[in-house]
């Protein structure tokens, strides 16, 4: 575990700029088909990152509805996510200045890092061994 000084502010409002080249290969490994790839790649995603203490909240605004993952950094918790209806079991930490958040004992599931690169928030999602990362802009 990282000390607070490696850890990067990520608070804020976040806006997606770009998708990298292989989101399209991406969604197909989470299973997505052709129609939705396409609906999904267009979509306006937003992102706000909140924090309490040591508690983090990271709420995804997509056109289906709000994803949040809430949890303090080194526990196990649940998220319904919105896309399947599912309860998911997840843990999030930091690895230096990078927050991660992984499945817990569903390797189908994707992990998601976040890390800052000069103004941009970088969210890199990988599932099946198939990375993509997307790029936000602080509003």
């Amino acid at each position: 575990m990282a000390d607070s000084s490696e850890k990067p502010d990520l608070t804020g409002h976040w806006v997606l700029e770009r998708n990298d080249e292989n989101f399209d290969k991406y969604l197909q490994a989470v299973g997505l088909n052709w129609f939705v790839r396409k609906i999904i790649a267009k979509a306006n995603v937003s992102i706000d990152i909140t924090t309490e203490g040591d508690k983090i909240e990271i709420r995804t605004h997509t056109p289906k509805g709000d994803l949040v993952d809430s949890f303090v950094p080194g526990d196990e918790y649940e998220m319904k996510n919105i896309m399947t209806g599912k309860m998911e079991k997840k843990t999030g930490y930091w690895d230096g200045d990078v927050l991660v958040v992984e499945p817990v004992d569903n390797e189908n599931l994707p992990s998601t890092t976040r890390s800052l690169k000069e103004d941009c928030l970088l969210m890199t999602n990988t599932v099946k061994g198939v990375s993509t990362t997307r790029y936000f802009k602080k509003k």
